[in-house]
């Protein structure tokens, strides 16, 4: 959830599930990231405010992409109550991927408990675990018989995690990979096609193409 202050600054107190209390204030050139596991609840005892509210999942799966990519190894966290985040400025929804990438980048040691929440978060697990996985091309029902859980449900999770349907995801990271590796031009279609999952060349273009709208030979000529 984002609180921005609706008055000159505001005074929230807030509740979680197992009853801690902690009150904080902000004022209205500041926003306030406030972030938990289970249900908590946010009162003004002085001021006004309004709020935002953000998945836990979209945090988690951001958070598992940067550090996946910055090859950290992946790890489990711990389920803090809640965390409590102010940000100068007016921290939205449309900008907070932007924001917490920017965060992750810097290091920056306010946001350790708010990461190790989100590690602990089951969407951050699952999309480290499909990201591991993404060059084996297992099947679905592969991937949830290794993840431990049954098919059915394993597609209910990563619809979760992931916002879509892990078919779909999958594709377009594997699409995505394969861009890449043209614009690299190091490796022929044949190699590419062969390296990244495909029946043939044929195939690696026409999914370039439905995912791009344009041909792996044309993004090459553009190079």
């Amino acid at each position: 959830m984002v609180i921005r202050p609706v008055t000159d600054s505001v005074l929230l107190e807030v509740v979680t599930s197992s009853e801690r209390r902690c009150t904080t204030s902000v004022t209205d050139s500041k926003s306030l990231l406030v972030a938990g596991v289970h249900e908590f609840e946010v009162t003004a005892r002085t001021g006004a405010w309004r709020y935002q509210r953000i998945p836990l999942s979209l945090l988690a799966k951001l958070l598992a992409f940067i550090e996946a990519g910055f090859a950290m190894p992946a790890s489990a966290g711990e389920r803090g109550t809640v965390s409590l985040i102010e940000v100068p400025g007016g921290l939205s929804a449309d900008h907070i991927e932007r924001w917490m990438v920017e965060r992750a980048i810097e290091r920056d040691g306010q946001m350790a408990a708010l990461f190790e929440l989100l590690r602990a978060n089951e969407s951050y697990g699952l999309v480290r675990f499909l990201l591991a996985e993404r060059l084996s091309f297992k099947s679905v029902t592969d991937l949830s018989r290794q993840y431990g859980v049954s098919e059915s449900h394993f597609r209910r999770l990563c619809r979760q995690a992931l916002g879509t349907s892990l078919k779909g995801e999958l594709r377009r990271w594997r699409a995505a990979g394969v861009v890449l590796g043209i614009v690299d031009e190091r490796k022929s279609l044949t190699e590419l096609a062969i390296g990244s999952g495909f029946s043939s060349s044929s195939h690696l273009s026409k999914e370039v193409k439905d995912f791009l709208g344009i041909s792996p030979c044309k993004i090459r000529q553009g190079q």
